[in-house]
Parts: C-alpha cells; sequence; structure tokens
C-alpha cells in the first residue's frame, strides 16, 4: 500500500524531484500561514494555547526528512526556507523527524532548531535492554 492511500498520510515526495519538495515547503510555508491567523483570530500564542481555549480541526502535522545529509546534498537550494519552515512550524502544530546516519549528519542551523533527540548506535537505543524506542503522544488528552 502506498503511503499516500494510509488513514491521514498526505503523501511522500523523495529527493528526486527539487519542484516537489519545493511544493511541499509552500504547502508547509501557507500552514504556518493560515494557522497564525487562526491563532491571532482567537487571540492566542501557539497551537497548545489554540486547543486550550477550545480551538478545533487543527490536526497536528508530522513532516518526515530521513537521511539528512543525502537530502542535503541534493535539495541544498531549498535548506534556507526548510530551516525557516522547521524555526517557525512547532508553535502552529508542525513537528519534523529528521533522522541522520551520523553525528554531524544534520545541518547546524536545523540542529538549532531541534528540542528533543535520540541517538541510537546500531539500531540499539541509549537506553540500555532496550532495542526499540516507543515515541510517547505529543499530546495527551
Amino acid at each position: 500500500m502506498g503511503l499516500s492511500k494510509m488513514p491521514h498520510c498526505a503523501n511522500y515526495v523523495t529527493d528526486e524531484s527539487e519542484a516537489k519538495v519545493n511544493q511541499v515547503l509552500n504547502t508547509i510555508g501557507q500552514i504556518i500561514v493560515d494557522r497564525r491567523a487562526k491563532f491571532v483570530e482567537a487571540s492566542c500564542a501557539n497551537y497548545e494555547s489554540y486547543l486550550e481555549a477550545g480551538g478545533q480541526d487543527m490536526p497536528i502535522i508530522l513532516a518526515v526528512i530521513d537521511n539528512y545529509a543525502l537530502f542535503r546534498e541534493k535539495m541544498y537550494k531549498c535548506e534556507d526556507v526548510l530551516v525557516q519552515h522547521i524555526a517557525a512550524s512547532r508553535a502552529c502544530g508542525i513537528y519534523f523527524i529528521i533522522t541522520g546516519s551520523s553525528k554531524g549528519a544534520i545541518y547546524y542551523k536545523v540542529m538549532d532548531h531541534i528540542s528533543s533527540k535520540v541517538m541510537c548506535r546500531n539500531g540499539i537505543s541509549p537506553i540500555k535492554g532496550i532495542e526499540t524506542l516507543h515515541i510517547l503522544p505529543l499530546r495527551t488528552e
């Protein structure tokens, strides 16, 4: 089954098409603008305060970039926009998961905006005896 047919999954883009990557970045940028406008309208500062104030119809968006070093090599022209979106996105309920295969694989300007980091070696978690990491929900009811 393709990712686009899975529930709540928009689609996926590979690093083979700069135009598609730019389209995704433009879409994320527009979502940030739209959400900020909703926050202002509701007198809220960010996604969390919007939900606390009773705001609805705003799902969390999760963007995944696998193997950032390869992505950066092929999509270096998109990187400045990506960094801007990563910096602004968390306050808007948009979260990024970015993987790298080695220390330093993720550009330092991107790392500046990442608050939670998990490092694994040889597929084993940094917590002794745990081979699978379980990610907790971003928000609990």
